[in-house]
């Protein structure tokens, strides 16, 4: 089962400040990993577990400002390592099985966001996406077994999810109802997906096949004890399939739950005043 796995997530610290925490499956034995002083964000595991990618906004001496650089953590040695720190964003990656090459998103600091291929050994880049004009594609997230890509994009005016293939081609648009949708996380042998999805004013939670018409499934619809509508959003399966880890305000901040999938039900694992990003299943460790 999932006993044995963990869960990343950025949680807020002070002020506006937020940084990479690491906890059991069950929210317990919380450990922070991160100290810059700063807003970090999406987090992503090595398919072996050892390392995490995540990117961070660190002061850049040449431009005086801030801007987000792409790191890699190793678990193990405890050694963080600067992976991208291109002009423009660095952001949103995930990890090829095999653990050479990773799914990167950088930007153009003219409003654009691609993703490319990055080889972690020369860390040299190849375009997966490009364009077009204007548009964000972001937020890459790769099947462990097929390697197909999902993403997501506004490539079509709304906010949606697209599948490719690990070369970039047979691109398709996968997700077409309500008004935005992000955050893919692939199940770990099914053809299928969870995201967010904004629906009546909200974010909720949804799983859609990627095999034949594309059903969309909705997952949660929660209220808060006020009698308003709550958000969920950002899932990730659990590496067994049965579960996904996701953020609700359902209690006022942001907390962590996990959800069974055969049952539809909400655990929540997080219990204090911070607010939780991002949240990212270890595999199996």
């Amino acid at each position: 089962g999932v006993f044995e796995t963990k869960i990343l997530s950025v949680r807020d610290t002070t002020g506006t400040k937020k940084e990479l925490f690491v906890m059991d499956w069950n929210g317990e034995n919380k450990k922070r990993l991160t100290y810059h002083n700063s807003i970090v964000l999406s987090p992503a595991w090595s398919h072996d577990g050892k390392k995490t990618a995540y990117s961070a906004f660190v002061y850049n001496k040449r431009l005086k400002k801030r801007v987000a650089v792409l790191f890699l953590y190793d678990l193990g040695a405890n050694k963080i390592n600067i992976l991208s720190a291109r002009a423009g964003a660095n952001l949103g990656s995930d990890f090829f099985p095999g653990g050479r090459q990773m799914l990167v998103t950088l930007g153009s600091g003219r409003g654009l966001l691609d993703i490319f291929k990055l080889n972690l050994k020369t860390l040299s880049l190849s375009p997966l996406t490009k364009g077009p004009w204007g548009t964000i594609n972001v937020e890459p997230s790769i099947h462990p077994r097929t390697r197909r890509i999902a993403f997501s994009s506004d490539r079509g005016g709304k906010t949606m999810i697209y599948i490719m293939s690990p070369t970039g081609k047979n691109l398709n648009q996968l997700s077409f109802a309500g008004n935005h949708n992000s955050n893919p996380s692939w199940h770990p042998e099914k053809n299928e997906l969870v995201f967010s999805g904004l629906s009546k004013g909200r974010m909720d939670l949804f799983r859609i096949s990627t095999d034949g018409m594309g059903f969309i499934t909705r997952l949660t619809s929660v209220r808060k004890k006020n009698g308003r509508w709550a958000n969920c959003e950002s899932p990730s399966f659990s590496p067994d399939g049965r579960f996904v880890v996701f953020r609700s305000n359902v209690s006022g901040t942001y907390q962590l739950y996990i959800m069974n999938l055969e049952s539809l039900s909400m655990e929540r694992i997080t219990f204090d005043h911070h607010n939780y990003k991002s949240p990212k299943w270890s595999p199996y460790l």
